[in-house]
């Protein structure tokens, strides 16, 4: 899950919940006028588990409306494991990235007199991206959590009813599912080992040993283009992941473990 933000529409909406079961691919957007975290909680029991059911586990960066009491106890609730991205780690939250992209995209071509209501168009434009084969998985988004496809307009010309007595047709509806799903499986890990293989080059191959003194990588902030490109406070690592992910604190022992990746730190003498 995660919100982005758009221009500002008539009803004083700006932000935007997208929500993407990780499997499927199925998406929802919901438009609302902040990010608090009772906002994605609502959202979240309303327009998701009521009607979809409860996930295993909800995946998010580390905003404060996400790792916060209020969706913690949530999960605590509803029994739901929560993880999050790595800073600076966008592919960490791949799922929602793409849908974000084709959602400024489309959203971008509305007439200038028609892209203050654009949270009249969002349901339109979710519902399309979930009857489109996703090209992770070779299938529609909607076709892998329903077990169908969504019955558009031109069905109606082909009048495409169910034929047949109901035991074959479950029969036969049960074996595309099977073979659907073990397909949409194998695609998912052809396409993450891509994914990373392209991440791994130009990323400096070199390992740190836990117990390094190292410095963190600075990311520019609005138009402070002259900034160094180091902060200047020692940080130790103290957790060596996979993927190249590690877990540092400040050398003194103070602070939080942060979660960051190799390309973000570099060796204090470098």
């Amino acid at each position: 899950m995660d919100f982005t933000v758009l221009e500002k529409s008539s009803d004083g909406r700006e932000n935007v919940l997208v929500l993407t079961d990780v499997f499927t691919k199925f998406t929802q957007a919901f438009p609302t006028r902040d990010q608090k975290a009772t906002t994605v909680a609502k959202v979240l029991v309303k327009d998701w588990f009521l009607k979809l059911g409860i996930p295993k586990r909800l995946h998010s960066d580390q905003g404060r409306n996400f790792e916060g009491v209020v969706i913690r106890e949530l999960c605590r609730i509803y029994d739901i494991k929560k993880s999050r991205t790595t800073p600076y780690k966008p592919e960490g939250n791949a799922q929602t990235e793409r849908f974000n992209r084709t959602m400024h995209d489309r959203l971008r071509t509305l007439m200038p007199e028609k892209k203050a209501k654009w949270p009249e168009y969002l349901p339109e434009l979710t519902f399309m991206y979930n009857a489109t084969p996703h090209s992770s998985t070779g299938y529609t988004p909607y076709f892998l959590m329903f077990g169908h496809e969504p019955r558009l307009p031109i069905d109606n010309l082909f009048h495409n009813d169910m034929t047949g007595d109901l035991d074959t047709y479950l029969a036969n509806h049960q074996k595309r599912m099977t073979e659907a799903l073990k397909t949409a499986n194998e695609n998912i890990h052809k396409k993450a080992s891509e994914r990373q293989d392209i991440m791994n080059r130009g990323t400096d191959d070199k390992s740190i040993e836990i117990g390094s003194n190292i410095l963190l990588k600075k990311h520019v902030q609005g138009r402070n283009k002259m900034q160094d490109n180091w902060h200047p406070t020692p940080y130790r690592v103290v957790h060596r992941f996979k993927d190249n992910v590690y877990g540092i604190q400040l050398a003194d022992g103070s602070g939080p473990v942060r979660n960051v990746t190799r390309r973000e730190i570099c060796d204090k003498g470098k």
